[in-house]
């Protein structure tokens, strides 16, 4: 379907491959980010090339080094000058966020000194803007939660594995939501997981009892649970009506749920 490479870096030390980035005119700073690899094969590496001029745009690549997985972010000179500037917060979710985020507490390889200054500066935790997803993260967790409790009292063997799907692949999405609501910086599972184990124990207690949960009914109650603490207690009751806007933006939501009861009573 899509074109894919062998990896040339798949036998190369993480050393031997920096070396080579840094002989390329292409390549303005490296860093490595994440957790290392140490001792522990199911580590990866996480680079962070920062790219000068480069003939092609992109953001992340998955590869090997060494015989390790590695994930490859990709950002650009152009990108570092816009940060040295900002004279405000941004999102952690724009290029300059996601910047950011990935020097917070990188190790940087190569560097003019501009990304050490970023480092500095992403430090602070003054850069990131307040989370202005509070409704997003509020509409879609319930939404999912509601089609969950729903086909799971089917007799139908499909919307019982549907209702089983749902719920093994929401529970990544719910931790992204109580980190993007606290203005947490998402650096992947394992970074969360840590960050709720120091901060928040009860939460990743829960989270440990709903993935050892085999029984589907045991599950939803403890994915329930996850979603009122993740949202602050905001779970819609059963018989309620809920809106999403075309816009994405809450401001019209009462007059939407208005307008509605409007056109049901219409024919009384």
């Amino acid at each position: 379907m899509f074109p894919t490479t062998t990896s040339l870096s798949h036998s190369l030390t993480l050393e031997s491959l920096v070396d080579r980035l840094k002989a390329s005119t292409h390549v303005a700073g490296l860093a490595l980010f994440g957790s290392l690899p140490a001792d522990n094969p199911a580590s990866d590496y996480d680079l962070l090339v920062v790219l000068a001029n480069p003939p092609v745009q992109m953001f992340q690549m998955t590869t090997f080094i060494n015989g390790r997985g590695a994930d490859i972010a990709f950002s650009e000179s152009e990108i570092v000058e816009r940060v040295l500037k900002l004279d405000q917060p941004v999102s952690a979710t724009s290029p300059e966020g996601f910047l950011m985020s990935w020097l917070e507490h990188a190790q940087i390889l190569l560097d003019d000194g501009k990304l050490a200054l970023i480092q500095t500066e992403a430090r602070s935790q003054n850069w990131r803007l307040p989370t202005s997803d509070a409704y997003s993260e509020w509409f879609w967790l319930n939404f999912d939660l509601r089609h969950i409790k729903r086909l799971a009292t089917s007799n139908d063997a499909v919307h019982l594995m549907v209702a089983d799907m749902r719920l093994m692949g929401c529970i990544s999405q719910i931790c992204r939501s109580y980190c993007r609501l606290r203005n947490i910086p998402w650096r992947g599972e394992k970074s969360a997981l840590r960050h709720f184990q120091a901060h928040d124990p009860a939460y990743f207690d829960l989270l440990q009892i709903f993935l050892r949960e085999s029984d589907r009914a045991g599950r939803i109650v403890l994915c329930e649970q996850l979603i009122a603490r993740t949202l602050d207690g905001e779970i819609w009751a059963d018989d309620s009506t809920s809106v999403w806007m075309k816009d994405g933006q809450s401001d019209g939501v009462g007059e939407a749920l208005k307008f509605w009861e409007a056109l049901v009573r219409a024919g009384k």
